[in-house]
């Protein structure tokens, strides 16, 4: 049996919606078809300790800066497809592609909108739109995760191969922990609200907390759980306690992937207060 060498190539490996997809998409490779896939995570940064449980190997390039990046990438090993979820890293990924066989996959998670970007923040962002400029319309393959997604890569990166793939779920992990009260939950007043996502400004976290004081008042035993880790973790706890609402906000930090889905499981509402997804609805 042939083996395909895959390159997931992704900013950092750690915390996040994205390095989620990345991790799960080159997990569930390196289990499919007997192993015919060969898994290769390329990232940055390591963030966090490296899961036992991964099948596929993690390689770290630690690059000094994005133009360091694209050197180290044009030493790495040949891929029979590299799929990349870093827009910076798009410029590397054609100086590989002037004499090579390899197929290049990018995946399009959004770049945050500057209205929700710190100051500081403002160039990295326009730089990340110059690379995907100069690098999205070269790709073999182009992913959106949603349609407003889509209509961005073909509006403001004049991008043509392109296919919607949505996040998801794994739905028999869920069913293989049965049913949930959910029903029961939010019909006494009881409902378990649920909010998955990175700490940061974009997500909306101090909103959906301050909410809660109004929201208790409709349903007095209902209760909060965050989970996700980030720069605002800490400003969020203070806020948690100035409003008094220890006993119902809970944040959990990180949690794997086992714990999550019994998160997922047991929860009545999943809120996604996303500032960038309020933009995505109604735009």
């Amino acid at each position: 049996m042939e083996t395909i060498h895959v390159c997931q190539l992704v900013g950092y490996y750690g915390y996040g919606g994205v390095n989620s997809v990345a991790m799960s998409l080159s997990q569930a490779l390196s289990k499919f078809n007997g192993g015919k896939y060969n898994v290769t995570y390329l990232c940055r940064n390591l963030n966090m300790k490296q899961a036992k449980e991964h099948r596929f190997n993690i390689v770290e390039l630690k690059p000094s800066n994005t133009y360091a990046l694209w050197k180290l990438l044009e030493k790495q090993d040949k891929y029979d497809i590299i799929h990349c979820h870093d827009i910076y890293a798009l410029p590397g990924l054609l100086r590989r592609s002037e004499d090579s066989s390899e197929k290049y996959v990018y995946t399009h998670h959004g770049i945050v909108p500057l209205e929700y970007t710190r100051k500081k923040d403002y160039p990295g962002s326009l730089f990340a739109k110059r690379c995907g400029k100069k690098g999205i319309r070269n790709m073999d393959m182009n992913i959106a995760i949603s349609r407003y997604i889509m209509d961005d890569l073909r509006k403001n990166f004049e991008s043509k191969n392109n296919i919607i793939i949505p996040n998801g779920v794994d739905l028999n992990r869920l069913d293989e922990l049965g049913t949930c009260s959910s029903r029961t939950n939010t019909m006494s007043g009881n409902p378990k609200l649920l909010c998955v996502s990175i700490l940061d400004r974009q997500k909306g976290h101090e909103f959906l907390i301050r909410s809660m004081v109004s929201i208790r008042k409709e349903y007095p035993g209902a209760d909060l759980t965050i989970v996700g880790k980030g720069r605002l973790e800490g400003q969020l706890r203070r806020l948690v306690s100035r409003l008094g609402l220890d006993g119902c906000v809970t944040l959990t930090g990180y949690l794997p992937e086992p714990e999550l889905y019994r998160y997922y499981h047991d929860c009545d509402v999943l809120m996604v207060p996303s500032y960038c997804l309020y933009t995505i609805l109604f735009s």
